[in-house]
Parts: C-alpha cells; sequence; structure tokens
C-alpha cells in the first residue's frame, strides 16, 4: 500500500484508542480503505468500490489482523454497533464502508477543491435551470402552436377561412391577409392557446372586430370628405352649403 492517511487527535477521546489491538485494526482498515472510486476485481467478479470502501474477505482479513475468524467478526460487530462502519458480506466477498471516511481523510486542499467542485456544480444547475426558464418563456405560445400545428392544419384546408369569410361576409382573399397578420402578432405578444378550438375562435373575434374597424373609419373617412365638399370655398372654410347662404351668388 502507498500514500498516507489522515489521523485526527479526536481518536485519543476513542475506546478505540485505549486498546491497542484494536486501534491497530482500525488504523489497518483506514489504510486498505480506497481513497478514490475504483473498479476492483475480485476473483471472477467486478466491484466498483467508492472512498472509503473494502473489498475483502474475513480470512484474509483475519490474516493481515493476525487474529483468527471469530475475532476478526467480533470486531466488525463492535465498530458496526458503533457506527463506524457498515458491512454487506455473501459468499464471495465482504465489502465494508467507512462510515465517516471523508470527515477525517479530507485535508485542507482536498476540502478547498470539493468545496470548489459543488460550487461549480450548483452554479452548472442554476445556468442549466435558467436556460429551461428562458425557454419556457419565450415560447409561451403553446407546443403545438411552436410546430406551427394550428397554423399548418388551418392553412392546409381552406375551410374554416372559408367559412369566416361567409360569417363576416367578405373576401377570402381579405380574409387569408388577415390570418397571416394575426399569425404575426400572436406570435410577437406570445399568446397561448388551450386548443386548435380556442385558436380558431381568437382568430374569428380578432377578425370581426378588425373588419368592424376598417368600415367604421373608412364611413368615417367617407363622411369627412362629403363635408368638406361643401364647407370649402376659396380655400376658406364656411359653412355654408346653399347659394343663399353665401354673401354673394355662385
Amino acid at each position: 500500500m502507498k500514500g498516507w492517511i489522515n489521523l485526527h487527535r479526536d481518536i485519543t477521546n476513542h475506546w478505540i484508542w485505549h486498546n491497542p489491538r484494536h486501534f491497530r485494526w482500525w488504523v489497518l482498515l483506514l489504510l486498505m480503505a480506497q481513497w478514490e472510486p475504483r473498479k476492483v476485481v475480485f476473483g471472477k467478479t467486478s466491484v466498483q468500490l467508492q472512498r472509503g470502501q473494502i473489498c475483502t474477505t474475513i480470512r484474509f482479513l483475519a490474516r493481515q489482523m493476525d487474529a483468527c475468524s471469530h475475532t476478526t467478526i467480533t470486531f466488525l460487530n463492535c465498530l458496526e454497533e458503533a457506527d463506524m462502519i457498515h458491512r454487506i458480506s455473501n459468499s464471495q466477498m465482504t465489502i465494508i464502508t467507512i462510515t465517516n471516511y471523508d470527515k477525517y481523510q479530507l485535508n485542507e486542499t482536498n476540502k478547498k477543491n470539493r468545496k470548489e467542485r459543488k460550487v461549480q456544480q450548483k452554479m452548472q444547475q442554476i445556468k442549466e435551470d435558467n436556460k429551461k426558464e428562458i425557454k419556457n418563456n419565450s415560447s409561451s405560445i403553446s407546443t403545438h402552436e411552436d410546430k406551427n400545428q394550428f397554423i399548418q392544419e388551418i392553412e392546409s384546408s381552406s375551410d374554416f377561412l372559408d367559412s369566416v369569410a361567409q360569417i363576416l361576409n367578405c373576401d377570402i382573399i381579405q380574409v387569408r391577409e388577415l390570418f397571416s397578420e394575426f399569425v404575426s402578432e400572436i406570435k410577437l405578444i406570445g399568446k397561448s392557446h388551450v386548443d386548435i378550438v380556442d385558436f380558431k375562435k381568437h382568430f374569428l373575434n380578432w377578425t370581426r372586430k378588425r373588419i368592424q374597424n376598417e368600415e367604421n373609419n373608412k364611413q368615417h373617412h367617407n363622411g369627412t370628405i362629403e363635408n368638406d365638399k361643401y364647407a370649402t370655398r376659396k380655400g376658406n372654410r364656411i359653412i355654408a352649403k346653399k347659394s343663399e347662404e353665401y354673401g354673394e351668388s355662385f
């Protein structure tokens, strides 16, 4: 085994410190534990170990401790009861996990690096969440409308636009032009619709108002021209409309 481990001064206040054999065995487990995630081959089986884990057998561990198998198992049971390790065993191997390995085996540099990695991971998560939020906000039109399914369905069949022209008593060409304006407007303001029925209803009401406004503007414009024809003489605006009302004859 290469490398080194940390040994905290708190160990002197622990019960394991006061028994030389137990202390030696505990240090042995710390030395045997993986200091980084690693895949190991144990017999014919490949095992993925994490930091602080040991893959071994009771027989091998007993030889390393210079003790019998019964004594080794008793010692491991004591460690489990003290919540110092967790153990999983089968007929081929025993995997031991040291409970607080990271707490005592991280030096200051490793602690700083680990903290920085956590901060970076948190920042990356925030960035990804922000991207999702921006994407959702920028596509406030429903998913179907983003894919132009509503629009394509209406444009592929003239039935709906023809019916709008009949209902509003207007030309189909005008309805198609207004439909293009309607599509541009809802994309601009980010209007969403529950389904295509809601979409069609919105377009019908929108088109009715547009045509009505155009009619009102046209009538107002024609009325203004009619008034101006009688109200203007020699460049001066007056209210007289009959020759008798002028100071002089026509």
